[in-house]
């Protein structure tokens, strides 16, 4: 089980698919680790299933958010002939957040889990 909480933003709009009748939302995201110059991305591609997809379909790009899922290392063949290897999450749970370019005010993430300010030992 992994949890994804803070300045983790969508990439792109989820796209809403039907598989066999069950929805699926896929869609990927990205975070910072670092800071500076060593500041360095990470990304995740993200896996909504069920009646949750249709409502994580919603999401803008830019958009912040909390997810809680299981993660695991995808492999693919690219059209090169190589493998490509990445992270997926199978999302069980999420909240959205601001988007990008929004007002500083707090996001969903952070009332959701009912943090006080006292409670965080470093500023936000």
């Amino acid at each position: 089980m992994v949890k994804l909480i803070g300045n983790v933003r969508l990439v792109a709009k989820p796209e809403l698919k039907d598989i066999s009748g069950t929805q699926l939302a896929v869609a990927r995201c990205a975070w910072d680790t670092g800071y500076g110059d060593k500041k360095v991305a990470s990304f995740a591609k993200l896996e909504v299933w069920g009646k949750r997809a249709e409502v994580f379909s919603k999401a803008e790009q830019g958009q912040m958010m909390g997810v809680n899922g299981d993660i695991s290392l995808d492999s693919w063949d690219k059209p090169d002939g190589t493998k490509g290897t990445g992270l997926k999450i199978r999302v069980d749970d999420f909240d959205f957040g601001k988007l990008a370019g929004e007002s500083n005010r707090k996001s969903n993430v952070v009332e959701k889990y009912d943090f006080n300010d006292d409670d965080i030992p470093f500023e936000v």
